[in-house]
């Protein structure tokens, strides 16, 4: 947030001491209202006052003020207070009459402050509403003194038990099997089975793991260890030897918590992302946890035959809303009841049965699930209606417990959904069933837990039926620390003494009926516990590692970072016992930050490789995507999410919304290599550029035209903030509403605005800011961009950062659908570098904070002296926006550790027209006025030499909009006339450059603009000068009557007039005039326009596109790729004007063929008839291919003469030739004279071909 925050240290009293036991601190806040008002958050549109710290609380209509300072302690988290004096505020009529009621405000200003850490650093997070009603209107608040009273003790940070992890890995060396299981219970492995695995030693093998049930969501002290081994127990035959016919038996447990609650009753959560536990064997390890019989016990004073139990049905098929980790069973639509069996043997019918039931229904009307047993109904959820539309909930959820008799088993119930219409559906999130059981060994284990025999001073004898020789009893509370009770048999009856004070799980069991586990494969060794921790960690699907890779090599080599590479399976290994879990993925980093000793080990950035899904369940190591963290909520499109920025809140407690993100994280959505290599192509372009650098000074801000026009306001209050605040960037405005609409069956469209994105996008620029509405497949309901036009873009070697605050662009997570955002990354041929863009529904309003933090911080050099790197400044951004929930819908999709392609050289404009830019007033440029600039650029950082890219604007301009919708016409100022645009060499640290004025600029006198880019080497350095006028005209200035000279091609300097060209062809233009040409797009009918006519007729204007040559104002060059074309016949033309308004044009024909049938055309050699030598010349469609060519001439009765073959590696050119003969033959004798044929076949690098005959004569 920007406000002034001012501590005041009343008495002198150090900071330490202000901030210590029962201490006070005053703040003084400062509050920047701004002009302007937008429409609040809600969808009705209403205005409110706009300011700087802006955000919402939980979908709270009234804009909340949010601002955090550094503390010198660490305090428990309710240790401070806030109060407010010395308040200054303002009555607003504008908010009394519109914005909200005074009712719903409270008579004092209210805040609330909380503690939250960031890169270790303890912050205080104050928030407020700036609002409050006051005697006669509701106040706002324009500054304040906020009094910060602390009370209680400073706290030290628990250090986690990563510090106190094995130097390495258990997985480090040995072999190593993966088992897995779906069910908890006892499992063995026979000799035979180890064998067959591959353990030489099967006598000394041992069994590890780790938690079984899924990983705490907030981030804890006491997060799972390394691998530990798992208690087992060899049963040995006679010779007390392990071998054949032996085995080993061990207690497992599978993924789902069973909770004993208050009420008495037990409660599951499955687990979110597997399935399966997972569990791992080896030989290579010496056996630490054996089954150890426990202290016997006696004189048992309670007694038992039974047990409570239970047993569930959750199934996750069906996701409402595609987003979050709420998952539905069975639907009830096209059958309204279903029936489900339970088998439960040795029920005790005369104890009651606990039933808990969750449904979810979406009807408009209320609705209803009944649950019965024998006809007889046990309980019912009732749901409420929901609207039907986009942004409500997608059902209601209801819960219902109860208790009821059944007579046996299995257990028959029946759900039924009493649906009120044909539209409506319900769906069976879980039941849940406890109850009472006989205790009876007749299946090979049986586990069990009496909640009626515990107390204190409790000594139980258990005894349980069908009991034999074999059978065996554990107590199996822990996985960790399972122990055998001693037990007797008599007649069937095996009983066991223990201590029952408090509740504890059992298990019995007759070990020649177990099951064996799953066995998964093997497991290759790895040692993330030992490895060092890095500035850059990627983790990565295990297909994509060798791209990952590449990126970590870039970055050692480029910027000096250093970097860990590992994959999402081998975090899974060390860090959740080998399940999935998003939770291990943070806990790894969050262990490698605890790790670090230095800066140069300390963790700053997480790229997460590989595309999302929100069905996270299973993820096998050769699925394609990378686990995504989802929200809980699963109904409502407005508090649902996925967000990577959990795997970035690294401190005890922190949840996404409120906590502070410690490092800066990204994701690269690849759904297979050929992507993943694609997105590591353009980041390597992207770092080591070798075209041109013109484009990293321009910005281009597009903006929405409805809802009040808060979405152009939005836009152009960051532009113009940009503007003035870092005036060495170029900023572009798109705003809709400055541009025509046309009507259309499908709706309204705006053609002028795509065709102007489109071509911003080509030309480059570094960052791509839009604003607005959008979805998946475009943005805008005016469809200005769509995946057709992202696919399109050509600016390979110009690729922009793309800010997108509009609704689910980039829902990378949808597994069926590659969203427009995802295009951006994955077009190999142009669009984007990266994205900060949206996965779900956004409102405007906090998408403008968090966009405005954003472009606050872009340019600003931090403490080291560089640009922050796009993590740092995501996470920066989010940072400052407060608790908001609709910062989590953004997401970082590209590297994090990458950055901008920034100013990091100097240079400076030093004269103009001979004089020194350092004096008040330099000149006045008049039309036909010839311009000198020159300058320098500082050779300290950057070499002599090198080009400097200079652009002279005319006046700013006020635009009005046209008011399309019938709203109210926006205003805003731009500076679109380009005076000059060309290139100045450097040379010594030094450059100079001329040109002349065009006679069209606006007359009026004011304020020009020269914006200056220079390149050295890789390094880019920035540079503007304002402080000169432009208008009138030089009415001394020389005649020049002489039209300007055209040259026209297509696709290269070699095209000639009725060539052909593939679909999507680059017009070329040479242009030569002593007096310069016209680019300022002033003058009627002055513009630089280039006309195609084939069935219909386009014309383009190209004053943007034209660039004078090196050195030189007089001669220049324009290139443009054409849209795609359809096959045909077609004429192209362009006209252009000097700077004197003296028009030149030029015309040629062409025509285009399909690029899926190879072609060869306008085959000829020349000259012909020749006496000594002639060149074969040729045109084809497959530009940037290698061809190989050859030649074949045949004399007329077809023998042949002489074979030439010639290689093109790789064309420029779709025109081939000269190809030189000299007329002799193979053996390099000469050919007589008279009429041959030759035959002249191409071949590319993929395999296809083409052959055309001709003819030639030979005069000697």
């Amino acid at each position: 947030m920007r406000f002034t925050v001012a501590l005041l240290l009343a008495l002198s009293i150090p900071l330490k001491a202000l901030f210590s036991q029962q201490s006070s601190t005053k703040i003084s806040v400062q509050v920047n209202w701004l002009l302007e008002t937008l429409p609040n958050s809600g969808m009705a549109i209403n205005s409110f006052p706009l300011f700087d710290g802006m955000f919402y609380l939980n979908n709270d209509p009234i804009p909340h003020l949010f601002y955090k300072i550094p503390t010198p302690f660490e305090y428990r988290p309710d240790a401070i207070s806030v109060f407010f004096d010395q308040t200054k505020v303002t009555i607003d009529d504008h908010i009394s009459n519109t914005f909200i009621s005074a009712s719903t405000l409270k008579d004092d200003f209210s805040g609330n402050a909380y503690i939250s850490t960031e890169n270790g650093r303890q912050y205080l997070c104050i928030t407020m509403i700036p609002f409050r009603k006051g005697p006669t209107g509701i106040e706002k608040l324009l500054s304040a003194d906020l009094t910060l009273v602390t009370s209680g003790s400073v706290i030290s940070r628990k250090k986690s038990n990563g510090n106190n992890r094995s130097a390495n890995s258990v997985l480090a060396d040995g072999l190593w099997k993966k088992i897995k299981i779906s069910k908890t219970g006892i499992y063995r492995l026979t000799y035979d089975n180890l064998i067959s695995m591959g353990f030489l030693n099967p006598s000394k093998v041992t069994l590890w793991g780790s938690q079984s049930t899924m990983l705490a969501k907030t981030p804890s002290s006491d997060y799972p260890v390394d691998l530990q081994q798992i208690p087992t127990s060899f049963l040995l035959g006679s010779d007390n030897q392990f071998n054949s016919g032996d085995m080993a038996v061990f207690f497992l447990q599978d993924a789902v918590d069973w909770k004993y609650n208050s009420t008495n009753r037990f409660n599951h959560q499955i687990h979110d992302y597997s399935d399966f536990a997972y569990y791992f064997i080896t030989d290579s390890k010496p056996s630490t946890a054996t089954i150890v019989t426990a202290t016997k016990i006696t004189n048992a004073n309670t007694f038992s035959t039974s047990y409570d139990d239970y047993t569930y049905i959750e199934r996750e098929d069906t996701n409402l809303i595609k987003s979050g980790r709420g998952w539905f069973g069975e639907s009830f639509d096209i059958l309204d009841s279903r029936n489900y069996s339970f088998p439960i043997p040795d029920l005790i019918t005369t104890a009651p049965i606990w039933a808990r039931m969750r449904t979810a229904a979406r009807s408009s009307s209320s609705s209803s699930f009944t649950l019965s047993y024998a006809g007889n109904p046990v309980l019912t959820t009732t749901h409420s209606g929901v609207s039907y539309d986009e942004t409500s909930a997608a059902a209601n959820i209801s819960e219902k417990s109860a208790t009821f008799s059944a007579s046996n088993s299995p257990l028959n119930i029946n759900i039924t959904y009493s649906r009120p219409s044909p539209s409506a559906a319900g769906w069976l999130d879980f039941l849940e069933l406890n109850f009472r059981r006989n205790l009876n060994l007749s299946t090979p284990y049986v586990l069990f837990r009496d909640q009626t025999v515990v107390g204190d001073g409790k000594i139980t004898e258990f005894s349980i039926s069908s009991g034999i020789a074999e059978s065996q009893l554990w107590e199996i509370s822990s996985l960790w620390d399972v122990k055998r009770v001693e037990t007797s048999l008599s007649n069937g009856i095996l009983k066991g003494v223990v201590n029952t004070s408090i509740m504890k799980e059992y298990i019995a069991f007759n070990s020649s009926r177990l099951e064996s586990p799953t066995v998964v494969g093997s497991v290759e060794n790895q040692n993330l516990t030992g490895a060092t921790p890095a500035n850059l960690v990627i983790v990565s699907a295990p297909n994509y590692i060798t791209q990952a890779q590449r990126i970590s090599n870039l970055h050692k080599s480029a910027d000096g970072l250093t970097t860990l590479v590992v994959t999402s399976q081998e975090v899974f290994n060390e860090f959740s016992g080998g399940k999935p879990d998003a939770a291990a993925i943070r806990n790894f980093l969050k262990f490698l930050t605890e790790k670090a000793t230095s800066p140069e080990t300390t963790p700053r950035y997480l790229l997460l490789f590989g595309d999302g899904s929100y069905k996270n369940r299973n993820l096998s190591p050769e699925s394609p995507f990378m686990i995504t963290y989802q929200s809980d909520n699963s109904l409502e499109v407005l508090n649902s999410y996925v967000s990577d920025d959990f795997f970035g809140l690294l401190d005890i407690g922190e949840v996404p919304g409120t906590g502070l993100m410690d490092i800066g994280v990204g994701r690269l959505p690849a759904s297979n290599a050929e992507e993943a290599k694609v997105m590591v192509d353009k980041i390597e372009s992207y770092m080591n550029p070798t075209s041109s650098m013109d484009w990293v000074n321009k910005l281009t801000f597009i903006g929405d035209d409805e809802d009040g026009n808060i979405h152009m306001r939005d836009a152009n209050t960051i532009a113009t903030y940009v503007e003035t605040t870092y005036p060495n960037y170029i900023v572009d405005k798109i705003y809709f509403d400055s541009y025509a609409q046309i009507s259309s069956p499908s709706g309204a469209r705006y053609p002028d605005v795509t065709d102007a994105i489109n071509k911003k996008v080509n030309k480059g620029a570094l960052i791509v800011n839009y604003t607005g509405h959008g979805n998946e497949q475009y943005l805008a309901h005016e469809r200005v961009v769509s995946i057709a036009d992202i696919m399109s873009w050509t600016n390979k070697n110009k690729l922009a950062l793309f800010i997108t605050a509009t609704c689910e662009f980039s829902r990378y997570d949808d597994y069926n659908r590659t969203s427009a955002g995802e295009y951006i990354l994955l077009n190999p041929n142009g669009g984007g570098v990266a994205l900060l863009s949206t996965t779900r529904l956004v409102y405007s309003n906090p998408n403008f904070t968090l966009n405005d933090n954003f472009f606050h911080k872009v340019f600003e050099k931090g403490m080291d002296g560089e640009y922050p790197r796009l993590g740092d400044l995501v996470r920066d951004a989010k940072n400052n926006t407060g608790p908001d929930f609709n910062k989590l819908n953004f997401s970082l999709l590209g590297d994090p550790a990458l950055k901008l392609n920034n100013s990091t050289i100097q240079i400076n404009a030093e004269k103009l027209n001979g004089k020194s830019l350092t004096t008040a007033f330099v000149d006045t440029l008049k039309a036909l006025s010839k311009v000198t600039i020159e300058g320098s650029v500082n050779t300290t950082r950057a070499s002599g030499e090198g080009n400097v890219n200079i652009l002279f604007y005319d006046k700013e301009k006020e635009v009005t909009t046209l008011n399309n919708d019938n709203g109210t016409p926006f205003i805003y100022k731009t500076r679109s006339s380009i005076l000059y645009q060309g290139n100045a060499t450097i040379k010594n640290g030094t450059f100079k450059s001329e040109f002349i004025v065009p006679k069209d600029i606006a007359y009026n006198i004011g304020k020009g603009k020269l914006y200056l880019q220079a390149t050295t080497g890789q390094s880019v350095g920035l540079a503007n000068f304002s402080d000169f006028l432009v208008g009138g005209i030089n009415t001394n200035a020389p005649t020049d009557i002489s039209p300007p000279s055209v040259e026209l091609f297509l696709n290269d300097e070699n095209f000639v007039d009725g060539g052909i060209t593939p679909e999507q062809p680059k017009l070329i233009a040479i242009i030569e005039d002593s007096s310069g040409i016209n680019t300022t797009g002033n003058g009627i009918g002055h513009d630089i326009i280039a006309e195609i006519t084939g069935t219909t007729s386009t014309k383009i204007v190209l004053n943007d596109y034209y660039k004078a040559n090196q050195d030189s104002y007089t001669a220049g060059k324009i290139e443009y790729p054409l849209e795609k074309l359809q096959p045909g016949e077609y004429s192209l033309s362009l006209k252009v004007w000097d700077t004197y308004n003296n028009s030149g044009s030029k015309k040629l024909s062409f025509r285009v063929v399909k690029e899926e049938n190879f072609t060869i055309e306008h085959l000829l050699n020349y000259p012909n008839p020749f006496t000594e030598n002639t060149a074969f010349y040729f045109e084809h469609n497959r530009p940037n291919n290698n061809l190989d060519v050859l030649i074949q001439v045949f004399t007329l009765s077809g023998k042949l003469v002489k074979t030439i073959e010639y290689s093109s590696l790789p064309p420029t050119s779709l025109r081939i030739g000269p190809i030189f003969w000299d007329g002799k033959d193979d053996f390099g004798d000469n050919i007589g004279r008279g009429t041959y044929v030759y035959r002249v076949r191409v071949r590319t690098n993929t395999g296809e071909s083409v052959e055309r005959f001709e003819k030639l004569v030979i005069l000697k």
